[in-house]
């Protein structure tokens, strides 16, 4: 059986954009093994970058930072490339990730460097090799396997990432994200927790407006001495299928969910669809905070809502399971129309 992840930067054919032009630009995908991380270039400019600088700075691979097609940053920097304004909190929302918060009684989503010592027991997602990479007209692509490890170093989940790049002109990218997560040793669960599992982190301006003092970076990046209140460059909305907004979002299961702003003076919409072939779909729920959280969690249930059962979610000794998630990333509004398409496009996926 074949195991990959794809990411797909597209523009939908039958879907309608606006559009600056329809060629072809070509894709990059590059080993940069000082780094450690893979850039991945579109016509020349770095669209996102594959980043597993080891546990020492970040406990898990990502791909960070993520541009728009326009140019704009739709991720935070802070903690690793603070910009001032910035909401200084979560240290572990880093770009976009793959993690979760309890599997077999380690987090693996709260592990950062700042986390200390603790009697609470952290997992770590470390990179394993990368495989390889290639580049051309209109895509490239990258193999990676990572292992989970628990507290104690031992590997519980062997992740296997095969990641595809397309590109067919702007406004919009799509990353089509696909894991396989096989479990050699042991039986392997995942409670029904709050925080997990497929998550980006998302820039200031792409927040809820709020009325609260907030900690923030200052001019040169660093924490401020005190909270303050500051919405000036915040403008995001959250939207879903069904037509709930904003913090009403958060809890909800839905097909899809997008985040809408403007960065300067750019429109940009970020969503995540989900895919009918994953553990809970339509049963898990929808985990996006005004604060620039904006995840789906397809294996919890009860911890959004007290009153449903919990979703039991289990990889058995020696086998495996896939998850696949489609992120959009327009420098333009999209509307339900769009992403409908998109999300049955995505769907119709076997």
């Amino acid at each position: 059986m074949k195991y990959f992840l794809t990411i797909s930067l597209l523009l939908t054919a039958g879907i309608c954009f606006s559009q600056a032009d329809g060629r072809r630009r070509p894709v990059s995908v590059e080993l940069q093994s000082s780094r450690q991380r893979v850039d991945v270039k579109i016509d020349g400019k770095l669209f996102t970058s594959y980043y597993f600088p080891g546990p020492d700075l970040v406990k898990k691979p990502v791909l960070y930072p993520v541009y728009s097609p326009g140019g704009s940053l739709v991720t935070r920097g802070w903690p690793l490339d603070p910009r001032p304004g910035e909401r200084v909190d979560h240290p572990h929302h880093i770009g976009i990730w793959f993690n979760y918060e309890d599997v077999n009684g380690n987090d693996f989503w709260n592990n950062s460097i700042q986390v200390g010592r603790s009697e609470k027991k952290y997992g770590t997602i470390l990179n394993t090799k990368i495989v390889g990479t290639t580049s051309g007209k209109e895509k490239g692509t990258l193999t990676a396997t990572s292992d989970w490890v628990d507290h104690s170093g031992k590997r519980l989940l062997i992740d296997t990432t095969h990641i595809v790049f397309h590109t067919r002109g702007k406004p919009v990218y799509v990353i089509d994200y696909e894991v396989v997560l096989s479990a050699p040793d042991e039986d392997v669960f995942f409670k029904d927790v709050k925080d997990g599992m497929f998550a980006i982190r998302m820039a200031r301006e792409l927040e809820l407006k709020y009325k609260e003092p907030q900690l923030l970076t200052g001019k040169d990046g660093k924490a401020m001495k005190e909270k303050i209140v500051d919405n000036e460059r915040v403008s995001g909305s959250y939207f879903n299928k069904e037509g709930t907004r904003d913090d009403e979002a958060w809890g909800k299961a839905s097909a899809w969910c997008a985040m809408a702003g403007k960065i300067g003076k750019e429109d940009v919409t970020v969503a995540i669809l989900d895919h009918p072939g994953n553990f809970g779909y339509l049963e898990g729920r929808w985990h996006a905070r005004g604060y620039g959280l904006f995840a789906l969690n397809p294996v919890a249930r009860k911890a959004y809502d007290k009153d449903q059962p919990p979703l039991e979610f289990r990889i058995r000794r020696g086998a495996s399971a896939r998850f696949r998630f489609r992120v959009v990333v327009a420098s333009q509004k999209l509307g339900n129309v769009q992403l409908d398409r998109l999300q049955q496009e995505f769907a119709s996926q076997k």
